[in-house]
Order: C-alpha cells, then sequence, then structure tokens
C-alpha cells in the first residue's frame, strides 16, 4: 500500500491539462462565445486567446485549436501537432487544396464550425474536441513513460561496473520527474540487523560518493520507512508531517547539505524472488522543478514513471552486485593458483602480481595515446580483465616442470630449455579447460602468445606480428621487464631498471617487441608502476620524478 500527503497541485503542473488557443479576433462576439463554452465545461478548458500574437508553427503543439482556415496553416508544423483542431468556415468559400491536406494529415481530430456560429454547435465541438485532447495527452504521455523505460532498461541491464550503474539510476530517475536532487540507497547487512546506507547523493551541481553514514531501517526517516514496508512515499511538505503520520522527516537522511527538502518522494528498489518481495535499496528524490515559478509537487505520474524504473533498477542492481561477487570469486581462486604455482620456485613470489599490475598500467597509459598506431587501441573493462588474469596465469604450465629443470642452478641444456619452453601449451591446455565465458575467453590466447615475437622467432608457434593480439604484446614486455628487474631465474642476477630497459629497447629495435608499445612503457613511467606492487625498483631511472 503506497502512502502519500498531498497538496492540491496547480493547475500547471498537470502535464495533460487541457489548453483552448483561440484565434480568432480578441474582442468580437465569436471570440466571447468560444471562452464561455470553454469555460462552461467540466473539467473546464484552459482558455489562451492569442489573436493575432501566435503565427509560429509548434505554437499550438498539444492543444485545441479555434481558427479561421487562414490561420491553421501555419500551426501543424510543431514537434508536437494540435490535439484537435476547429476550424471556423465560412459558407461558400472554397478551402484552398494545401490546407485541405494539411488538415486531413493532421493526428488531431478535425471539428468544423460553419459561420454563424451556433452556442450548442460551438459546446459541442468543444466537448468533443476536449475529450479527444484527453485521449490524446494519456496516450502521448505513456509513450513517453514507455520510451523512458524502455531506454534505462536497455542501459541499465549492460552496466556491471555498481559505482556507474548507481549514478545511472539516480540520475535517470531525477531526470524523469525533474527533480532539483535526489539519494540513493541500498539495504546492507543481516535481516536482524539492516541498515540503510546512502551510497550516491547527486544533485544539478555534483554526484557526492557517500561510503560511511549508516541509518536505521525503520519510520524515523521517509527513506527509512520506504525500506522497512516496501511504500512510496509522496510527500507535499516536509516540515509540515500530520501528527499521527507513521513517518518522520529526518534532515540528516532525507535531505542533503545544500538543498532542503521542500516535497519528497521515496520508491523502494524492491526485487521479486521465490521467498516474496526483498527491498534492496531506496530511491528518493527532493523538489521537483516549477515550469510555472510557483510551488511544484510530485504527483501520480512521477509516481508511477519511477516506480518503473524502480523496478528495473532492483534487476539491474541485483545483477551487478552478483557480477562483482563472481569477478570476486574468480580473482580469489586466480590469486591462490597464481601463488601455488610461484610457491615451487621462491624467487619468483610475486611475480605474476607485478607483471598483472604492469600490464594493467601500460594498457591504461595506451588508452590515453590520441596520436599514432596506437591511437586506435583500447580495452574495454572485460579485455582489461581478461589481461589481467592471463598476466596472473601466464606461467601456469611451469608447474609440469621437473625440479631439477626448475631449480637448476646452472644455464640450462637445449633439451631441458625445450622442456622449460613447453610450459606455454601446457599452460593452454590448463585454461582451456576452464569456461571462460564469453567476456574472458581471450584468456588462452594470450598466454598463448606472450613468449611469441613479431619477427616469428618466439615460441611455441613462431607467429609473427599479424597474429600476435596487442594484449600479448602488452604481457610480453611487462613479463621480459619483471623477470629481468627480479632475477627470477638461479643463473640470472638482477639488474637495473636501466639495463633492463635497454634490452627492452634492442628487443623493439630488432622487430621482436612492439616499439610503439615499448614507447609507452616508457614515457609514461609504466616500470614505476613495480614498486607500488611490492617490489622496489632498481637503479637511478626508478629514482628520477
Amino acid at each position: 500500500m503506497d502512502s502519500a500527503v498531498r497538496s492540491p497541485a496547480p493547475a500547471g503542473g498537470d502535464p495533460s491539462r487541457r489548453v483552448l488557443l483561440c484565434l480568432l479576433p480578441p474582442g468580437t462576439g465569436e471570440t466571447q462565445l468560444v471562452v464561455q463554452s470553454a469555460l462552461s465545461l467540466t473539467p473546464r478548458l484552459e482558455v489562451v486567446v492569442a489573436g493575432g500574437a501566435e503565427e509560429q508553427p509548434g505554437a499550438a503543439s498539444g492543444a485545441i485549436v479555434v481558427a479561421e482556415l487562414p490561420r491553421l496553416a501555419g500551426l501543424c508544423g510543431g514537434a508536437v501537432p494540435p490535439a484537435a483542431i476547429v476550424p471556423v468556415l465560412d459558407p461558400g468559400r472554397a478551402t484552398a487544396p494545401a490546407l485541405q491536406s494539411a488538415l486531413l494529415e493532421s493526428p488531431g481530430i478535425v471539428w468544423p464550425l460553419v459561420r454563424p456560429l451556433d452556442p450548442l454547435a460551438v459546446r459541442a465541438a468543444l466537448r468533443h474536441a476536449a475529450h479527444w485532447a484527453a485521449l490524446a495527452a494519456r496516450v502521448r504521455i505513456q509513450q513517453e513513460d514507455f520510451g523512458v523505460s524502455l531506454r534505462f532498461g536497455l542501459a541499465s541491464s549492460a552496466e556491471r561496473d555498481m559505482d556507474r550503474l548507481m549514478a545511472l539510476i539516480l540520475s535517470r530517475c531525477r531526470a524523469s520527474v525533474g527533480a532539483e536532487a535526489g539519494s540513493l540507497f541500498l539495504v546492507e547487512g543481516d535481516p536482524g540487523a539492516r541498515k540503510l546506507a546512502r551510497r550516491l547523493m547527486q544533485n544539478d551541481v555534483a554526484d557526492v560518493a557517500d561510503r560511511e553514514a549508516r541509518y536505521p531501517v525503520d519510520r524515523s526517516s521517509l527513506a527509512g520507512y520506504a525500506a522497512s514496508t516496501g511504500s512510496i512515499l509522496r510527500v507535499d511538505d516536509v516540515e509540515s508531517l500530520p501528527a499521527g503520520a507513521p513517518f518522520r522527516f529526518h534532515p540528516a537522511v532525507d535531505q542533503q547539505p545544500g538543498h532542503p527538502a521542500r516535497t519528497a518522494l521515496a520508491v523502494p528498489l524492491i526485487l521479486g524472488g521465490p521467498r516474496g518481495d526483498d527491498v534492496i535499496g531506496v530511491v528518493e528524490l527532493l523538489n521537483p522543478r516549477s515550469l510555472s515559478g510557483g510551488p511544484a509537487f510530485f504527483d501520480a505520474r512521477d509516481e508511477t514513471q519511477v516506480r518503473l524504473l524502480a523496478l528495473q533498477a532492483a534487476a539491474a542492481l541485483d545483477n551487478a552486485r552478483r557480477h562483482a561477487e563472481g569477478c570476486s570469486l574468480v580473482e580469489g581462486l586466480i590469486g591462490a593458483a597464481a601463488a601455488a604455482i610461484e610457491s615451487r620456485y621462491p624467487p619468483a613470489e610475486g611475480h605474476a602480481a607485478r607483471v598483472a599490475a604492469l600490464c594493467a598500467a601500460l594498457a591504461e597509459a595506451v588508452d590515453q595515446v590520441e596520436t599514432g598506431p596506437l591511437a586506435a587501441l583500447r580495452f574495454n573493462g572485460d579485455e582489461l580483465r581478461a589481461l589481467h588474469y592471463a598476466a596472473l596465469l601466464h606461467d601456469a604450465g611451469t608447474i609440469g616442470i621437473r625440479d631439477e629443470i626448475l631449480l637448476k642452478p646452472a644455464r640450462l641444456s637445449a633439451q631441458e630449455l625445450r622442456e622449460t619452453e613447453a610450459h606455454v601449451e601446457r599452460g593452454l591446455r590448463l585454461l582451456r579447460a576452464i569456461p571462460w565465458g564469453r567476456e574472458l575467453r581471450q584468456v588462452p590466447a594470450i598466454v598463448a602468445a606472450h613468449h611469441e615475437r613479431l619477427d616469428g622467432s618466439g615460441y611455441p608457434k613462431g607467429l609473427s606480428a599479424p597474429a600476435i593480439p596487442p594484449a600479448a604484446r602488452i604481457l610480453s614486455i611487462c613479463d621480459i621487464f619483471d623477470a629481468l628487474v627480479a632475477g627470477e631465474r638461479p643463473y640470472l642476477s638482477p639488474v637495473s631498471v636501466e639495463r633492463a630497459l635497454a634490452v627492452l629497447d634492442e628487443e623493439s629495435r630488432a622487430g621482436r617487441l612492439d616499439g610503439d608499445l615499448f614507447r609507452v612503457f616508457v614515457k609514461a613511467r609504466v616500470f614505476e608502476k613495480r614498486a607500488a606492487a611490492g617490489h622496489k625498483p632498481r637503479g637511478a631511472a626508478a629514482r628520477q620524478g
């Protein structure tokens, strides 16, 4: 059951109000007859006598127009045509073909009057026109609301980032009803100790994330009432609630700093399920903008519109939450797998995490490139996740390398080197056994190509540049850099950052590594991200800047 504390809304606030635009000469008996007839209808028409002042196309949008034939020709060109046309005809006078065509093509009803005007005929014409206009307005509103709901549903269902999704939900809800400000709350905690967390405040100036505030899910606030009861709450004057109202206005919860609440609309975000409805949050909107300069209030249409958006928002938030939980689970499992792989060889501890951090930094730097061969290269969220997981698991195949080879303190023989290089194909077989899904399906391919070289000198397949994806090229650079600086093998001593960069420069100049990516690696000082990942870079280059 919905609750509302209402005041009479001004006529100007009703988007479906019926307006009559009279374009007959002002001050004449015909104009007076039309005005009196319009005011006698129930409900009365809102009358505008324009005389000769309104000539522009679109001036009659959505209205009932009463005019002589010559005045009608230019009034059907607006984005919203007249809802109804009442042409005043002179007997025996022919209608121009162009005007006949315009009247026939008008989507509104045409109800002609013939001079001399009869009061009964005028009243009947206006009554029929008003009825048609009301129907047309309702249809138009329903079409607009459906369009808003459809566009929001498409946008919200595609967004999986929780912060962007919450901003989208709140901005669309505000825009749909013209609210000056709004807040989005999520219900958190176990059923016996639920709290209302305000995650986002939004107004015309800024979006403000709120990660700390927690409020009771009870009737001590408007938002708390909506969350605790699952009811929509519409309040015209938050400072003048009836003494017996089952809810309270709580300034700390129900308004924003710098945006005092006058009127409020709190709509619960309800998620249906097999065990019944579950309120997962609340959208609270404040102060609809006034089109007339006077008081403005949320109305029944606003309530219906936000309710429709809230149903879609709840489903989108639940999908995003499940996606985030799934990503966290995958992240944990992959991190544990990477740690287990590295545990066989302590000198490599942290290598995968450092490489992943370097890859993320290089991909982010590439996204900022606006000229040259890399200007068109961009990574979306799924591609970044695929690169991240590939970096964490790029050495998965080393679990099949014998300890006497993996831990050998001397350089490897040719046979031992071939066995070591086989770790790529072993890793690929392991990764292909994982159901990565559509978003992450490139993980195995990235890992498979990270030891390939652009000139075809790499392994295991000797691929050349066209067959090596950009993500694998990024992984190659970051993997080599960290291995050199860390001195990852028993027979290799760590080198300075400068020396490692020199080696990468030589490889890129020789056409084995991607030179464009390497230059971004250096220019954006991506190598410094290695320190943030838990290993302090060596050498003067890391200390510069």
